[in-house]
């Protein structure tokens, strides 16, 4: 496991999400597990409204590489 963010916000909202912050980092490494980090990273952020196709079109990519963080998922 890598070392924990020391950082009071992190704690507070681990917390206020009902969760350990070992929860919230054992979630992370899992989620994480495969991935390797890069020299050169990549962020795509798209934004638009609703039903407009962002997360198809993110998901239509196909970068096995790279890991999607899509809102739709998060909620």
């Amino acid at each position: 496991m890598r070392e924990t963010i020391d950082h009071r916000g992190y704690r507070v909202a681990c917390e206020e999400a009902g969760f350990s912050v070992d929860e919230v980092e054992n979630f992370i490494d899992g989620f994480l597990e495969g991935f390797k980090s890069s020299e050169n990273p990549v962020i795509l952020h798209t934004l638009g409204i609703p039903g407009a196709g962002k997360s198809t079109f993110a998901r239509g990519l196909g970068n096995s590489q790279g890991i999607l963080i899509a809102f739709d998922d998060v909620l």
